[in-house]
């Protein structure tokens, strides 16, 4: 997700535990905030949050009676963040799908069943979504996304949201998504 502050991010990263995200990296971009009066730099931030987000995901695994514990990874940038997915999707031999939560997006359903061939349980190795800071992405962020095919901008309703909202809206929809796959 994009930048989030304080027991925000505690509380972000003990939900999206909740709700089955396999992973959680911070996401750098042109308007992160700073954290404290230290700019957070790729690789983590030197604060001991992700030492603690660590902890927190642990705790939440073991009271939704979960077997994967979240991996925390270190903060990074956009370009790093895409280039990585994409390259853990080929390594496992599968596609790679992300859905960027952005204003002007198309909603969820509409833009996963166009995607999936019609079928909005198309099922794809693996699933990224990507959160921008409050104050969304900048320009370059955007063409950035919009560049890649396997890039998807989401809509998430008229509303603002901040960040960890708009994470777990994101989340949440996928989710319910892959329960009615399943059903």
């Amino acid at each position: 997700g994009g930048s989030v502050k304080g027991q925000r991010g505690d509380w972000l990263v003990e939900k999206a535990t909740e709700l089955g995200a396999w992973s959680f990296q911070p996401l750098l971009t042109d308007h992160s905030s700073r954290m404290g009066s230290q700019k957070r730099t790729k690789g983590g931030d030197g604060s001991g949050r992700e030492e603690r987000w660590k902890r927190l995901a642990m705790a939440a695994s073991k009271q939704c009676l979960r077997s994967h514990i979240l991996d925390i990874r270190p903060a990074t940038d956009l370009d790093d963040l895409l280039a990585k997915c994409s390259g853990e999707a080929r390594d496992s031999g599968g596609s790679f799908i992300a859905l960027a939560a952005h204003q002007s997006g198309r909603p969820l359903l509409p833009q996963v069943t166009e995607w999936g061939g019609g079928n909005p349980q198309q099922q794809h190795a693996l699933g990224c979504l990507i959160i921008g800071p409050e104050g969304d992405f900048s320009e370059r962020e955007l063409e950035i996304l919009k560049a890649h095919d396997d890039v998807k901008l989401v809509g998430l309703g008229d509303l603002r949201l901040r960040v960890e909202t708009a994470a777990l809206a994101l989340l949440s929809g996928v989710r319910i998504l892959e329960e009615g796959a399943s059903a």
